[in-house]
């Protein structure tokens, strides 16, 4: 959690970020593969590439971290006026900042879905469809 200093007149505000966190999207894609390897397995048994399975994790990963993003930034902006008052030396709307950490945080999600993604493209068909 963290706390920004108010002014005197107002109480300090505690903020969380309305995205989920680099472990928390790790732990959600790997949990998400980990449940999923039968069917997984099943994909690849029937033909599917090594490349469309990581291409599939990839993209349901990234799709959760695009709309947090979103309203992450969407939040950020609106609320650019009230803590303008509290910055000192950038502007509210810093274009670097406003371009810069959203990128940041995707190239992050990114490998934190990458690496559950490859793990998944390991999965030896025969061995997933045994278990259940």
């Amino acid at each position: 959690m963290l706390l920004v200093a108010g002014s005197k007149a107002a109480p300090p505000i505690m903020c969380e970020p309305p995205v989920p966190s680099k472990g928390r999207l790790k732990f959600h894609v790997a949990y998400g593969v980990t449940e999923r390897t039968h069917e997984i397995g099943v994909r690849l048994a029937l033909g599917a590439q090594r490349r469309d399975v990581l291409a599939m994790i990839l993209v349901q990963g990234m799709a959760l971290t695009a709309a947090g993003v979103a309203l992450g930034v969407g939040a950020a902006l609106a609320v650019t006026r009230l803590m303008s008052s509290l910055l000192f030396g950038v502007d509210a709307a810093d274009p670097v900042t406003f371009t810069a950490i959203p990128v940041l945080l995707a190239a992050v999600a990114f490998v934190a879905c990458y690496v559950p993604a490859r793990r998944a493209t390991r999965v030896d068909p025969l061995v997933a469809l045994r278990t259940e």
